[in-house]
């Protein structure tokens, strides 16, 4: 699903959509004209939502040492833990490795473990 569809799917229009994608793809100056040309109003909260989405993928990822993502790990499973059956142990190692490359662990634990989600 592209990123437009997602955003229509929440409420954006296709002009805005449009907008979005050349703010994003442009340089400051060229946004901030681009901008000012849009009434945000209607679709300020949808804009807001895929805003984060888009700077998260573009954002330079935090890459971390074993220990720090073991530990990130374990303070993740203290809180979320519940969510998933026993088995997600046997993706210790895949969810270690996604948080060493820069994943959240919120992510990490779905790309890794997301089929022991309880009722899934």
């Amino acid at each position: 699903m592209q990123v437009g569809e997602i955003f229509c799917r929440h409420g954006g229009s296709h002009e805005a959509v449009k907008i979005l994608q050349q703010v994003f793809l442009t340089r400051l100056p060229e946004r901030e004209a681009i901008d000012g040309a849009f009434d945000w109003s209607s679709v300020e909260d949808a804009f807001q939502e895929q805003a984060e989405i888009w700077k998260k993928m573009i954002a330079p990822r935090v890459k971390r040492t074993e220990k720090e993502a073991i530990q990130i790990m374990w303070d993740y499973a203290k809180v979320h833990g519940t969510a998933f059956d026993k088995q997600v142990s046997q993706c210790r190692d895949d969810i270690i490795a996604l948080i060493r490359q820069g994943e959240e662990p919120d992510d990490a634990y779905e790309l890794a473990a997301g089929h022991y989600r309880k009722g899934n």
